[in-house]
């Protein structure tokens, strides 16, 4: 679980409220739709209104594997993406 200062737990409003623009975008759409479930590139690419999925793909969804935000995995030649656990537990407060 993610702690603040003094070990209060932080809920996910205030997680998302450190992070801006399409980021903040993105990471309100899968909490919102694909919390508990995977999700594909081009899915995610006609949620936020964008045109290039490679472009999604290596600038924010990578970056949030990085980050241990998301977790993919590879079935079939597609590549997914799903919330980690620790992420999946924030409080909705």
């Amino acid at each position: 679980m993610f702690e603040k200062e003094f070990h209060a737990v932080i809920t996910r409003s205030e997680f998302l409220e450190q992070k801006e623009g399409k980021e903040k975008q993105i990471l309100d759409w899968i909490f919102n739709q694909a919390k508990n479930r995977k999700f594909s590139t081009k899915e995610l690419t006609k949620a936020v209104e964008m045109k290039d999925q490679s472009n999604l793909r290596n600038k924010y969804l990578n970056p949030m594997v990085e980050k241990r935000y998301l977790q993919s995995t590879i079935e079939e030649r597609i590549k997914y993406f799903s919330l980690t656990e620790w992420l999946k537990k924030l409080e909705t407060r």
